[in-house]
């Protein structure tokens, strides 16, 4: 077996790796100048705005009055990153349980922000333990008796009762998975860890165990059962694991196959005859510029998809277009305007149901939808007002939003 070095002092799982499969690394050099979103800020409050690159910024801007700067969101991140929180996800990162996965990348995703808004790499440091675990706890499927899969490849099981029991589910991996590549192209962008050589051989085997025991793993049990899914929010998340590696890997072939997948998403699912994300994202309703989509491939009633599902299709439109691939500002303003005049306008006192405006919402705005406050301080001025939201994951990417906002340049 191959040790795997737990990604810093926080770490609470000292376990080790999965052996090779012998389909890892092929000894090139990762390429490095991935693309970098082009930003811009608004004008209403901000004042006449320049666009500029993801990294290097000309200047610092003051924060308006009336909105939080990165050091306030992360001070309300501190209060519950090492009390609460910690206590809540650090069980779930050890549990070997695909199940807990699915709600330890909220943890993963604001952790990664957050890293992303401060250069603090305690928080790349949390964030990477979590993951370390999960792969120290992976296991051959043919070690799982209830898996019908039965091969050679790593995974988990889920282990609560019910119809998935003792069962791999791609669902619960490739949601939290989708987080666990986007913090490899921090990682790959940001020079300080790129060039440390602790985080170097941390970054290689999350990597390749990302490469074979999620891409290739699900891709080559069947890509029609387990990518090009019948909803649009669970393909998409394959989709923004797939545009990642696809920036990353330095295989050629999987490079061209992650890509491949990528395309057939947004234009042509290949089990779904006519149907793609870009065909499925209609004009809204209600909304002027806004954008409306129901989650199953082909139907277009109202009230469309939930606020909180869609939320995945927001995220991976969110990492497209800061990569520069396919997805544009004209389709982010889009569901800014969706957000702001249907799902969350200022005359609600909390966001609807549904992505046609209609129905009450239980929380606040989750996954993509807060990511949307890099680009609007309209949706910005929403996370300061509404507390309600899943903690790590709001406070952290609210941060980040500051900062591409209001502030320093941002480092990936």
């Amino acid at each position: 077996m191959s040790s795997f070095r737990p990604a810093s002092k926080y770490c609470g799982n000292q376990g080790v790796s999965p052996e090779s499969d012998g389909q890892g690394r092929d000894g090139q050099p990762v390429e490095r100048g991935l693309s970098r979103r082009r930003l811009l800020q608004s004008a209403a409050a901000v004042g006449a705005v320049a666009a500029a690159g993801s990294i290097g910024m000309p200047s610092a801007l003051a924060v308006p009055t009336g909105f939080r700067s990165v050091a306030e969101w992360e001070s309300m991140f501190l209060n519950i990153w090492d009390d609460r929180h910690y206590a809540t996800y650090l069980p779930r990162s050890i549990s070997g349980d695909s199940a807990q996965y699915y709600y330890l990348s909220y943890a993963i995703d604001g952790n990664a922000a957050m890293f992303q808004a401060t250069d603090n790499l305690q928080y790349l440091d949390r964030a990477l333990e979590y993951i370390v675990n999960v792969i120290n706890d992976s296991r051959r499927s043919r070690k799982f008796p209830n898996s019908r899969h039965q091969d050679g490849y790593y995974g988990w099981v889920c282990k609560v009762r019910g119809k998935y029991y003792g069962k791999e589910v791609s669902l619960n991996e490739t949601y939290m998975w989708r987080f666990v590549t986007r913090i490899l192209r921090l990682m790959h962008a940001n020079d300080a860890v790129w060039n440390d050589s602790y985080y170097r051989p941390i970054y290689e085997r999350i990597l390749e165990f990302s490469e074979v025991h999620i891409f290739d793993k699900w891709y080559s049990r069947g890509p029609q059962s387990h990518i090009y899914r019948g909803v649009a929010h669970i393909a998409a998340h394959f989709g923004h694991i797939a545009l990642n590696l696809a920036n990353l890997t330095a295989d050629a072939t999987r490079r061209a196959r992650c890509m491949e997948v990528f395309d057939n998403i947004n234009h042509s699912l290949p089990n779904f005859p006519g149907s793609s994300l870009r065909a499925q994202l209609i004009p809204h309703p209600t909304v002027p510029g806004g954008i409306f989509w129901d989650p199953w491939w082909g139907q277009f009633s109202r009230p469309g998809g939930d606020v909180s599902h869609a939320g995945g299709v927001v995220s991976f439109i969110v990492e497209a277009e800061e990569l520069g691939e396919e997805w544009t500002r004209d389709d982010i303003d889009g569901l800014i305007a969706t957000l702001n005049g249907a799902i969350w306008p200022a005359s609600r006192l909390q966001p609807a149901l549904y992505v046609d405006g209609t129905g009450r919402g239980i929380w606040g705005l989750n996954d993509g939808w807060i990511k949307l406050g890099r680009y609007s301080v309209t949706v910005q001025k929403l996370l300061e007002e509404s507390q309600n939201g899943r903690g790590l994951q709001q406070w952290g990417n609210a941060a980040l939003n500051a900062r591409y906002l209001f502030g320093k340049s941002c480092p990936a």
